[in-house]
C-alpha cells in the first residue's frame, strides 16, 4: 500500500505490475474498496496498473464535503491522476460507480488526465428512474431507512452481513457455487469498511440520480463501455444508447454476464483492455 495526499485529504493505492510498463488506473464500484478490481489487475501483468481506495472507503480519508459528492469525486480524481501520472498519457478504468467518477473528472478536467478511458458496467442513466426494478427500489428503501434512524443504529444497519449478502444474491450470475461462495466472501469483508454513515448515504444518493450519459458528449477521448448482456442495474439498452452519445466510443458486450463482471469475468474484461490499450480489435 501507498499513500498520497490531496487537497482534500489522504489516498491509500495499491500498484501492480512493471512500473515502467503503459499504465493504468483503475476506479472500484460503490461500497467496494480496491480489493474488487484485483482478479482483473492480475490479468494485466503487462500493465502498471494503480487501484486507489475512492474517498471514504477503504483506507482513504472521506470528501471534505459529502453533500457535493460527484464535484468531490471528480476532483479526487483529476488530482489524483496528476500525483500518480503526471504525462497525462495512460488509461483510466471506472467500474459501477466508478464509471460515473471517470467520466465526470474526463469531461471536467481543464488538463489532460487520460489517452483513454473504460468504463465496466457503466452506469449509463440514473438507476432511480428504473420504475420496474425491484433491487433499486428496495436499496432506496433500505438506505432511507438508515439515514432516519440515529446515526449508530444506521451505521449498525449498513454495515450488516446480510446486505452485502442480498446484494450479492440478487446480482450474481455465475452458477459456479465456488465462485459464488467466494463473492459472498469479498463482499462480506469489504463492503463494510466505509468511513461513516452520512458519507456513504450521500454516495448512494448520488449513484442513484446521477448518470454516465450526463457527460458523455463532453467525453472527447477514446472510450470502450464493457457491459454485461443481463445486468440488472446497468441494462444493455442503455449502454447501447449510450454509446451513441460519447462521440468516440464502442462497445464489448460479454454474454450472459450481469453487474458482477469484475468477479465473474476478469479474464475477459482484461482481455478487452488490453485489446484497446494496444490498438487491437
Amino acid at each position: 500500500m501507498k499513500e498520497v495526499k490531496w487537497s482534500g485529504g489522504t489516498t491509500a493505492y495499491w500498484t501492480y505490475g512493471p512500473h515502467d510498463a503503459p499504465q493504468i488506473v483503475m476506479l472500484h464500484g460503490y461500497r467496494g474498496d480496491h480489493h474488487g478490481l484485483e482478479r482483473i489487475t492480475h490479468e494485466l501483468s503487462q500493465f502498471h496498473v494503480i487501484v486507489p481506495d475512492l474517498p471514504g472507503f477503504g483506507r482513504s480519508s472521506p470528501l471534505p464535503n459529502p453533500h457535493d459528492q460527484l464535484a468531490g469525486f471528480s476532483q479526487w480524481a483529476c488530482e489524483f491522476l496528476a500525483l500518480v501520472d503526471p504525462s497525462g498519457h495512460g488509461t483510466l478504468v471506472g467500474h459501477s460507480f466508478g464509471s460515473l467518477v471517470a467520466s465526470k473528472a474526463i469531461s471536467s478536467s481543464t488538463a489532460p488526465i487520460a489517452q483513454r478511458l473504460v468504463l465496466i458496467n457503466p452506469i449509463a442513466a440514473p438507476p432511480i428512474v428504473i420504475s420496474n426494478q425491484l433491487l433499486t427500489l428496495g436499496m432506496l428503501s433500505f438506505h432511507r431507512l438508515a439515514g432516519l434512524v440515529p446515526s449508530p443504529l444506521g451505521d449498525i444497519l449498513l454495515r450488516n452481513w446480510a446486505v452485502s449478502r442480498v446484494t450479492g444474491l440478487a446480482t450474481m450470475t455465475t452458477s459456479d457455487p465456488a465462485l459464488r461462495r467466494w463473492i459472498h466472501r469479498q463482499h462480506t469483508q469489504y463492503f463494510s469498511t466505509f468511513h461513516d454513515r452520512d458519507s456513504l448515504l450521500e454516495a448512494f444518493a448520488t449513484s442513484m440520480k446521477e448518470a454516465v450519459a450526463y457527460y458523455a458528449q463532453d467525453i472527447s477521448i477514446p472510450t470502450l463501455l464493457i457491459a454485461g448482456e443481463i445486468d440488472v442495474l446497468a441494462p444493455l439498452e442503455d449502454q447501447r444508447r449510450l454509446l451513441h452519445l460519447i462521440p468516440h466510443a464502442r462497445l464489448n458486450v460479454i454474454p450472459e454476464a450481469g453487474h458482477l463482471t469484475h468477479y465473474e469475468h476478469p479474464t475477459a474484461v482484461a482481455s478487452m483492455i488490453e485489446d484497446f490499450v494496444q490498438g487491437r480489435g
